[in-house]
């Protein structure tokens, strides 16, 4: 039976897969449909698709969950998928149910997806393009300058513009022609270019390629060095915090400054994106993780609100909503789901699985990435040097004081009551310990397996599950 993918494309557009957020038997019975590659200009999203779970080849046959829904898409059976959703919303939606309120979310939903893919349509497809320095030496001081650098700019070429231009000194009186050019990658070469240079041999001995920047990389930059860049936390912030607290004006010395903050002062940002994430996040986690996850976004706001009021993060709605996502998806690679259908690290794939869900919920790219990049280094807290993104720095700080206690100082006393009061920690030390001594037992290469921390207690080296169960912290909210 071959596959309908003109639905499949369809559907595809604003998925990573079939049914849910990691590979199924839905994808497997899709692509064994599938005769061969799809025409990548014609089915973009069905040939990306199926080039992705091609590499899950090997593990079709372990792959959970049911084939029913990719049954939808064969034999031209069109989009019963949707309609087996409206009669079936306990096994398919994730975020629907019969009431009013759920209605009004899944119509948000609709919404939010519909414009990012109108969005996506519209956006022009991207041009490389590469600045290039272009360098041309003349024979001698009496080479007519001028005239040379007339010879060069009459060089026309599909993808190729001019632009600015000067002398530069070389020695003994004579100078070369230094100048700037834009160029379609895909259309312009560079050596073809030099050979029509040096056909001006009249004044012409050489010429040079002096330096080339890729466009959107540039622009990149250029941007990263705006207030533009605070938006999804992407500020760089000293990755140590050992370097990040030191002689700090109101967190280091025996008296940090503690605000008296309690939990409700710190609710998750009321978006359509974060209901979203937070229904997803609660149906896949334990409830300890879901806490958990809740407890660290109450942890990281206080402490930048009251330590580092600089970053202005706290008044940046986009910055906060995506720390709050970075919150809720951090441990989502722990879910038995992913924890064992993957041969990744769980921070790695949790990273994957939070970046895909919330590219399909319509979420911006660049706050996706933040999101992914935070998940997958907020336990590089023992590794020295470098930098890491605001979000990154925070969710690292906050993780690490729940789970050890560590700088637990810098947050008031109450705000901890509280926030385990609202968030029960419900045994989230032994909890915790136990999945990590999971992990490291099928998966021994795991990025948790680089944990040896020092346990201040007893002034030696333990791995990291010790320091969990040894967190006398929140040992009596446990």
């Amino acid at each position: 039976m071959s596959a309908n993918l003109a639905n499949l494309e369809s559907h595809l557009a604003t998925r990573s897969y079939v049914e849910g957020y990691t590979p199924s038997q839905a994808d497997v019975v899709v692509f064994k449909a599938i005769s061969s590659a799809p025409d990548s200009s014609a089915y973009p999203h069905v040939s990306r698709w199926f080039n992705h779970i091609k590499s899950y080849t090997a593990e079709f046959d372990s792959l959970p969950g049911s084939s029913q829904a990719g049954e939808a898409f064969l034999g031209g059976a069109a989009p019963a998928a949707e309609k087996k959703e409206e009669e079936d919303d306990d096994d398919v939606d994730l975020f629907g149910s019969d009431d009013e309120e759920d209605a009004e979310a899944e119509r948000i939903k609709a919404e939010r997806v519909a414009a990012y893919n109108a969005k996506k349509a519209a956006k022009p497809k991207t041009v490389a393009k590469s600045v290039v320095t272009f360098e041309v030496k003349p024979w001698d001081d009496e080479t007519d300058m001028a005239k040379l650098e007339e010879c060069v700019r009459s060089i026309e070429m599909p993808g190729l513009v001019w632009g600015a231009s000067k002398l530069v000194p070389i020695g003994y009186g004579i100078r070369k022609l230094q100048i700037t050019l834009v160029v379609e990658d895909e259309l312009v070469s560079l050596d073809e270019l030099q050979e029509k240079v040096a056909e001006f041999d009249e004044y012409v001995q050489s010429s040079d390629v002096a330096a080339m920047q890729n466009q959107l990389f540039a622009r990149l930059r250029s941007t990263m060095s705006t207030e533009e860049w605070r938006l999804y936390g992407f500020a760089p912030v000293p990755r140590d915090p050992e370097v990040l607290f030191k002689d700090h004006p109101t967190a280091s010395g025996p008296n940090p400054k503690q605000d008296l903050f309690v939990a409700d002062d710190f609710p998750l940002p009321d978006t359509p994106l974060v209901r979203e994430v937070r229904a997803f996040a609660q149906k896949e986690l334990d409830e300890q993780t879901f806490n958990h996850s809740n407890r660290v976004f109450v942890y990281g706001t206080a402490l930048v609100k009251t330590h580092f009021p600089e970053w202005k993060f706290n008044e940046t709605p986009s910055a906060v909503e995506t720390y709050a996502l970075s919150c809720l998806l951090h441990d989502i690679g722990t879910a038995e789901k992913f924890l064992a259908t993957t041969y990744m690290s769980f921070e790695f794939k949790g990273a994957i699985v939070a970046r895909d869900l919330i590219l399909s919920l319509g979420g911006p790219e660049p706050e996706a990435d933040s999101v992914c990049d935070a998940i997958i280094r907020h336990q590089d807290i023992f590794v020295k040097g470098g930098n890491i993104t605001v979000v990154g720095q925070i969710l690292q700080l906050a993780t690490i004081l729940d789970n050890v206690g560590l700088r637990a100082n810098l947050i008031h006393p109450r705000l901890i009551e509280t926030t385990t009061a609202k968030f029960p920690r419900k045994g989230w030390s032994e909890h915790f310990a136990q999945v990590i001594e999971k992990e490291l037992t099928l998966k021994p290469w795991c990025h948790t397996s680089t944990f040896e921390i020092p346990n201040w207690k007893a002034g030696v080296q333990s791995n990291f599950a010790t320091d969990v169960r040894g967190n006398d912290v929140m040992r009596p909210f446990d």
